[in-house]
């Protein structure tokens, strides 16, 4: 399929089962600033899966465990409110809403807010979107 054949999904009416795109068509060139935005969300991403690695490596020092934690919820909150423009930004958000629930499930509900912050960022996406269910 060439680029200017692919379909692409309008905002305001979605194809059924999925998600709207808030990106121009194949064929139109992203903006500086739509090219800055994503960027910045991939440097956002980084971070947040850097301090998950610091975290999943081992830290024996439970004061050093517990900054490194604090790193990766201030990095987990900056990534969640950050505006998702693309479908791919939505799920990476989408994959960080996975990870806290799984973390929660494992240790048990420590911090219930992290997960209400989590649900909330993915439905403010969702409204951004335009989605609004059936």
């Amino acid at each position: 399929m060439s680029k200017s054949s692919r379909p692409v999904v309008n905002a305001a009416t979605p194809a059924k089962g999925q998600l709207p795109v808030a990106r121009k068509p194949y064929s139109a060139p992203l903006s500086e600033a739509e090219i800055a935005e994503e960027a910045a969300f991939c440097v956002l991403h980084g971070k947040w899966m850097a301090a998950r690695a610091v975290i999943a490596a081992g830290i024996e020092d439970d004061e050093a465990w517990n900054e490194h934690q604090d790193e990766l919820e201030k990095n987990e909150i900056e990534l969640l409110f950050t505006p998702a423009a693309t479908e791919q930004m939505f799920w990476r958000k989408w994959e960080v809403l996975e990870v806290a629930v799984d973390s929660e499930h494992r240790v048990g509900v420590s911090d219930p807010a992290r997960l209400v912050r989590a649900t909330a960022a993915i439905k403010l996406d969702l409204m951004r979107f335009g989605f609004k269910g059936s």
